[in-house]
């Protein structure tokens, strides 16, 4: 039986086309659509409508890990304006917030926090002083607006005394705004001892 000799190609040997290759992407900052941090943070937006559904002796107070990051930037995320500024300083977007706790240093940073389900409804982060300052941890407290005035916050906080200068026997510092009279009567409270720099108040909780 004969054989059928195959095709010949008849492109062989002839210069193909060359697409053009397209120009690389400028890297670009990565942003939250509005629509988008809608959907990441629609299961908690009732949280600022709702009042507390258990009493506020009755939260979990335990050590947070890296493993909560999520949480804890929504916790913040759900903080109202005036809150996050005071806070923060700074009213941060989610994107801030997102990058702050996704690149903190978890080695020298502790965070207490209070839980109901898998909702963080206050805050206690405890940072390393400034070089200079001396031994101890900065106390940054936060409380989503529902639970404010519960007892949460004073409860969070004398596990952050608890902690800091009980536990790991340094001085706990509080820096607060006057203007923020709840979080200066909690601190007098406590028994910390107020001294007034650069126009805010700074209340120390010494070592025990």
């Amino acid at each position: 039986m004969a054989q059928i000799a195959p095709l010949a190609d008849p492109l062989a040997g002839a210069p193909r086309p060359v697409d053009p290759l397209p120009d690389p992407a400028r890297p670009r900052a990565r942003r939250w659509p509005r629509a988008r941090l809608g959907r990441v943070l629609a299961p908690f937006w009732h949280l600022g409508d709702q009042p507390p559904a258990q009493s506020a002796g009755a939260v979990p107070i335990n050590a947070l890990a890296p493993s909560d990051i999520g949480l804890l930037i929504v916790h913040y995320a759900l903080l109202g304006a005036e809150d996050r500024k005071a806070r923060f300083r700074s009213n941060l977007s989610f994107s801030a917030l997102s990058h702050r706790y996704h690149t903190l240093d978890w080695g020298s940073f502790r965070f207490l926090g209070a839980r109901v389900g898998q909702r963080l409804v206050a805050v206690a982060e405890l940072a390393p002083l400034p070089d200079g300052i001396g031994p101890g941890r900065e106390l940054a407290l936060s409380v989503l607006g529902p639970w404010q005035h519960s007892g949460i916050g004073e409860r969070l906080m004398q596990a952050a005394m608890r902690f800091v200068c009980t536990e790991e026997r340094q001085p706990l510092v509080l820096f607060v705004r006057p203007d923020n009279k709840p979080m200066v009567r909690l601190a007098r409270k406590l028994g910390g001892a107020c001294q007034a720099e650069n126009g805010d108040y700074s209340f120390v909780f010494p070592a025990a």
